[in-house]
């Protein structure tokens, strides 16, 4: 459904700073890093093209500046075989 409103700026979720051009467009907020997502719009408690929530971004942003300061990647340093040589 990307691009179906074309005529509207809608305004990041998470930081409200940036428009995106389309709706649902899946573009990244150069203010914030939200991937604009209207699943995640609709469903703010889930997951989705985002690994973490549109919440959970809102509430990493208001503390930071930053919509995946919370977000931590698994730390898999114990799944690397290599040594310091």
């Amino acid at each position: 459904m990307a691009g179906i409103i074309d005529n509207w700026d809608f305004k990041c979720p998470v930081c409200g700073k940036h428009e995106f051009k389309e709706y649902d467009s899946y573009n990244e907020c150069p203010v914030c890093g939200w991937m604009d997502s209207a699943y995640q719009v609709r469903h703010p408690d889930e997951t989705g093209f985002n690994p973490i929530s549109l919440n959970e971004a809102r509430e990493s942003y208001k503390a930071t500046g930053d919509a995946y300061a919370f977000y931590s990647v698994q730390d898999n340093s114990s799944d690397d075989n290599s040594s310091e040589k």
